[in-house]
């Protein structure tokens, strides 16, 4: 094969293209193992090592985020509601119980409609983490808008990259997009308002 292609060999993991479509991007083959010889993951549904005769009790399987032991979190459903809302003796700190607040905040999120069926999130200390690294830059977000908001440059016809759905809603009411710093769409101060 003579071509862009050439170079690429074939091996587990990756693939030669068989042919180069209309813009030179190459064709993956399909193969018995999947698609370009990629390997099936997920949950093995072979039932030749599988025996009911031989049970293992799970072992320890160490501390969460919140609580010392994983059977003491199995909580789902309503009673992670209670647990979350103080309504019942809570097996979360109250850090945990603030960070779970500020997740499942009611006005934000609908996941208590799920009822029972509601599985609480990955109670491991890595997924957490990056809860709470998500949870800051969320805050700092919601501190530049203010700060943006209340200063004198903002303009509503003009509301810049931290108010995306107000420059949608700006152009799709009037058809076309506004001109920019408009005198109208821009904060004026008022002196008589400073002594509140």
């Amino acid at each position: 094969m003579q071509g862009p292609g050439a170079a690429i060999t074939a091996r587990r993991g990756f693939f030669a293209p068989t042919r180069l479509g209309a813009r030179g991007m190459a064709m993956p083959r399909v193969t018995p193992t999947g698609i370009g010889g990629a390997q099936p993951r997920g949950v093995d549904l072979g039932l030749g090592k599988f025996a009911l005769d031989q049970t293992q009790v799970a072992e320890h399987l160490g501390a969460v985020a919140w609580g010392n032991d994983v059977r003491g979190c199995a909580t789902f459903g309503g009673k992670f509601w209670e647990e979350l809302d103080g309504t019942s003796s809570s097996v979360f700190t109250k850090e945990q119980q603030d960070l779970l607040q500020r997740i499942f905040d009611p006005q934000l999120s609908d996941r208590r409609a799920e009822g029972d069926h509601f599985q609480p999130p990955d109670g491991e200390f890595g997924y957490m983490n990056r809860l709470r690294c998500l949870l800051g830059v969320e805050d700092e977000v919601r501190r530049r808008r203010k700060r943006l908001f209340l200063s004198r440059r903002f303009s509503t016809t003009d509301a810049g990259p931290l108010f995306p759905s107000w420059a949608a809603e700006v152009t799709s009411r009037s058809g076309e997009p506004k001109a920019r710093d408009e005198p109208a769409g821009k904060l004026q101060a008022r002196k008589d308002y400073l002594a509140e």
